[in-house]
C-alpha cells in the first residue's frame, strides 16, 4: 500500500467516527450513520493529522469535485470499485486508475500548506 493511501485509510476511518464539524456532502446528510462499520473499526489517524487532511480534502472540493467526491466515497464511504464504477458508468479498473489520479492531486496538498500528517510540524 502507498503511503498516501494508508494516510487516507485512517483519515477516512477519523472522519467516519467523528461526530464533530466533518464535512459531508449534502447528499449525504442524515446518512453519515450508514458508514460501514468496517470503515470506523479501522486504525485512525490523530486528530491533529485528521484536521490537516480535511483541510486539504476542503480546497480539493474546490479545485477538483470529481477528485473530491472520489476519494470521499472509498475512504469515507467505503464504496468499492464495483460500486463506484456502477455510479460512474465506467469499468473498475478505470475507476482503479481514476482514484489513484485523485489520490496523486491530493498527495502534494500537505506540503502546499507547509504541514505533513504524521510529522508534527
Amino acid at each position: 500500500m502507498r503511503d498516501i493511501q494508508q494516510v487516507l485509510a485512517r483519515w477516512g476511518a477519523w472522519a467516519a467516527n467523528n461526530r464533530e464539524n466533518v464535512y459531508w456532502r449534502p447528499i449525504a446528510a442524515g446518512f453519515s450513520e450508514l458508514v460501514p462499520s468496517k470503515i470506523k473499526s479501522r486504525e485512525q489517524c490523530i486528530d491533529d493529522d485528521g484536521l490537516i487532511i480535511s483541510r486539504c480534502i476542503a480546497s480539493l472540493n474546490k479545485k477538483n469535485l470529481n477528485a473530491h467526491n472520489l476519494l470521499f466515497d472509498y475512504y469515507i464511504f467505503g464504496k468499492k470499485f464495483m460500486k463506484l464504477a456502477s455510479e460512474h458508468g465506467c469499468s473498475d479498473c478505470y475507476i482503479g486508475r481514476k482514484l489513484q489520479n485523485a489520490e496523486g492531486i491530493f498527495e502534494g496538498y500537505p506540503y502546499g500548506l507547509g504541514r505533513q500528517p504524521g510529522n508534527g510540524s
